[in-house]
């Protein structure tokens, strides 16, 4: 069920960022996807050949430049809170491991877009973080 502001109903801050997270990785991973045999490092979302293609687009497209803009806030938002801890749910890490990927595709693209190197080196941290965990 969808609000008259175009919001969903029922869904709290966090599952909204939530979704236009994955709506931004979604757009990105498909401009990536139509370059797919073009070579360059690294690789893991999109090429430097990709990247400023989008930075291009962003400029016309005023949707795709609000949500790189979300995902800068989201990333600035990671930027004060601590890293994932190893905080088992049940017998499980799922929730952390989720927490820590989420965090570092935030923080990759931001970097990637904006060229501010603090977010990768809070990438690294999150990182670091999740491979220090016990198990």
């Amino acid at each position: 069920m969808f609000t008259s502001g175009g919001g969903r109903a029922g869904l709290n801050g966090y599952e909204k960022m939530k979704i236009r997270s994955i709506i931004l990785l979604c757009v990105l991973t498909t401009i990536a996807a139509a370059y797919e045999g073009q070579r360059g490092h690294p690789r893991l979302i999109f090429t430097e050949a990709d990247e400023s293609r989008i930075k291009s687009l962003a400029r016309r497209d005023q949707t795709l430049d609000a949500l790189i803009d979300r995902n800068t806030d989201i990333a600035r938002r990671y930027m004060t809170v601590p890293v994932v801890t190893r905080q088992l749910i049940g017998p499980r890490l799922l929730h952390q491991s989720r927490k820590t990927i989420e965090r570092v595709v935030s923080l990759s693209m931001a970097y990637r877009l904006t060229g501010d190197y603090k977010f990768a080196l809070r990438a690294r941290d999150e990182l670091i973080a999740a491979a220090h965990f016990t198990d």
